[in-house]
């Protein structure tokens, strides 16, 4: 979609990632691939068809808009291909995700008003066992803040938990932190 390279530095458990345009021995090779992209995005959004059809440019923006309407209708998955326990691929996983995903607060969710700069409102979407840590819960903050000792509401166990640390996780390496 970008048209550019991503790599990343060796010996940063892939903190450090640089982005620079598709070098002249592989560019016929990636716009060949690229079309094949806009070929098969064609299939599912009559947009990127109709543009295709007349020959029209395909800008960046054109094919993020269309796999937003793909992934909102489930027609279709956007796939990356990453490491998370190498760190390497996960930003641009990330940002595919709050660029192609429908946003949280759009979802139409019988839940309750939020105030979104104030509230609490987190995704727990990994339970896993660490040989050292014990049970460990991962999550995604919305909204609000989440620390050391704080009680949250579990919805789907319908009872409140403790938080009893807050970490950053980099591959294998965990920062604690006071508050997120």
């Amino acid at each position: 979609i970008n048209m550019e390279e991503i790599h990343y530095e060796l010996g940063t458990k892939g903190a450090v990632m640089t982005r620079t345009p598709i070098s002249e021995t592989i560019y016929s090779y990636a716009l060949q691939l690229r079309q094949e992209l806009i070929e098969k995005i064609s299939d599912y959004d009559d947009v990127i068809a109709e543009l295709y059809l007349n020959d029209a440019d395909i800008i960046k923006s054109d094919l993020e808009s269309a796999l937003q309407r793909i992934v909102k209708s489930s027609k279709a998955l956007v796939t990356y291909a990453g490491s998370a326990y190498k760190n390497v691929g996960v930003q641009p996983v990330c940002d595919a995700i709050t660029t192609f995903l429908p946003n949280p607060l759009e979802h139409n969710v019988n839940l309750k008003p939020l105030d979104i700069n104030k509230e609490l409102c987190a995704l727990a979407f990994k339970i896993a066992h660490h040989p050292t840590k014990g049970v460990l819960t991962y999550g995604r903050r919305y909204s609000g803040r989440i620390k050391e000792g704080d009680n949250v509401f579990n919805k789907r166990r319908k009872c409140t938990e403790k938080v009893s640390r807050v970490s950053n996780v980099y591959a294998d390496e965990f920062k604690q932190v006071k508050e997120v």
